[in-house]
């Protein structure tokens, strides 16, 4: 089979290889190893049965080979970023960010309302 086409692929997970071949009638794609490290930078652990991708800074997944027919099948890692951390107060929030300290301690952080009391009785204190 002859390659008569390159450019760039996004994985599944948000992982973007560029200078990718393109080989007419292959049903899946064909991820060159040393091309994967190279574009990425990561660490990839590889055992019987799986591949593991690892970010090489952080040592978080990037994604999974799962070893089927002599392949290993990729299978990118969805990366959620949270931003709410629940109906809480501002008070209640930095009581528990600070390891639960006294009503006087939390009063002197200047963006607390000090008139502010918890809503309800902490689990810790």
């Amino acid at each position: 089979m002859l390659t008569t086409k390159e450019g760039t692929i996004t994985l599944e997970g948000g992982l973007k290889l560029i200078n990718v071949l393109y080989v007419l009638g292959l049903n899946c794609n064909l991820i060159s190893m040393s091309q994967l490290i190279d574009d990425t930078n990561c660490i990839v652990h590889v055992t019987n049965s799986l591949c593991v991708m690892q970010d090489r800074t952080l040592r978080t997944l990037i994604g999974v080979g799962e070893r089927r027919d002599g392949l290993y099948y990729f299978r990118g890692i969805r990366h959620e970023k949270v931003f709410k951390v629940g109906d809480m107060s501002l008070f209640d929030l930095w009581h528990k960010r600070m390891r639960h300290p006294s009503l006087k301690i939390t009063q002197l952080i200047s963006n607390v309302d000090s008139s502010v009391t918890r809503n309800k009785a902490c689990d810790v204190c």
